[in-house]
């Protein structure tokens, strides 16, 4: 409900009170009721798109329209020709097999060297198990399996750019008792502080995890690009864990709106006062 139609509605109540002569403060809070509505309405949550945030898209390297099929398997990270775990081929849907993939959307993260003897990549794209979306999910092992730094992979490019007055919310289902959870938020690349955390500790079921910045812990950051950083470690402890469904989300701040809807109704009642 934008405030256009705000004033629609609250016309009703202006023609009303003139005709019964109900008193102004009356009036006004009617339209605190009104105004309220549309506040709330208009503070909804904006979903930024985070390409590939299921890992359900992978292909045969060099493609976006043959799917590949890890048939089980899993592979050594993310990103464009990224190798399947030793003699693992995986199927593509033009009836080929190979020993690479791409997985779009990610890039291991820079700070995490590879574990045992892969090549590239501290964590994993596979089937192995049932995702809560989809086919297909990233996971990594923790100290419990020989790898302390464990595995993390960020966005590939910007998903959005920080703007004034809005709020972030970032979140992901995990399953698996490794710890530390990683869930970042990249402003040009720096990890910024969330202000507040929804962490419900190593489950062995998938629960959602997420963190809030508001528009405060983001001030110094406006117009900055955002990425997404999600895994696990480093220092991690636990065997192995896995995350799927990573989104981001943008809030308008509903101190924002209240302003708005606040100066809206001071020229409505004054222009009632002087009827």
């Amino acid at each position: 409900m934008n405030l256009v139609r705000t004033l629609e509605l609250a016309e009703p109540f202006n023609t009303l009170g003139r005709r019964l002569g109900v008193a102004f403060p009356i009036f006004c809070l009617a339209m605190v009721l009104i105004l309220g509505t549309a506040v709330s309405n208009e503070a909804r949550a904006e979903s930024i798109p985070v390409p590939n945030g299921s890992f359900e898209e992978v292909y045969k390297p060099g493609s976006t329209t043959i799917t590949a099929d890890l048939d089980g398997g899993w592979t050594w990270g993310v990103g464009p020709d990224t190798p399947m775990n030793g003699a693992q081929l995986a199927i593509f849907s033009d009836g080929t097999t190979g020993p690479a993939v791409d997985i779009p959307g990610w890039i291991n993260a820079l700070d995490r060297p590879p574990p045992y003897d892969w090549t590239q990549g501290s964590g994993s794209v596979t089937n192995q198990n049932p995702a809560p979306d989809g086919e297909y999910y990233f996971t990594a092992n923790g100290g419990g399996w020989g790898h302390p730094v464990s595995g993390a992979v960020e966005s590939d490019a910007p998903l959005a750019m920080v703007e004034a007055g809005m709020d972030y919310t970032a979140s992901m289902l995990v399953n698996g008792p490794v710890l530390p959870v990683v869930l970042d938020l990249l402003a040009n690349d720096v990890v910024i502080t969330p202000s507040s955390t929804v962490d419900p500790g190593a489950p062995y079921a998938w629960a959602e995890f997420s963190r809030t910045w508001n528009a405060a812990s983001l001030a110094g950051h406006l117009g900055e690009s955002l990425r997404i950083r999600v895994g696990w470690g480093p220092d991690a402890t636990g065997s192995q864990s896995h995350l799927d469904m990573v989104s981001l989300d943008a809030i308008p701040e509903p101190s924002t709106l209240l302003l708005a809807a606040v100066g809206l109704l001071s020229l409505v009642c004054y222009g009632w006062r002087r009827r």
